[in-house]
């Protein structure tokens, strides 16, 4: 994620994982309303 977004770091996530891992991840919505994860 970003620092201080809501919202994938596509460069560093396709960078980290093969293309059809990236694309899965990257797929995966990230909620504004949720500020706390655990």
């Amino acid at each position: 994620m970003e620092n201080d977004a809501k919202e994938w770091n596509v460069r560093r996530v396709l960078s980290m994982f093969d293309h059809a891992t990236a694309a899965k991840i990257l797929a995966t919505p990230l909620y504004r309303m949720v500020s706390d994860d655990s």
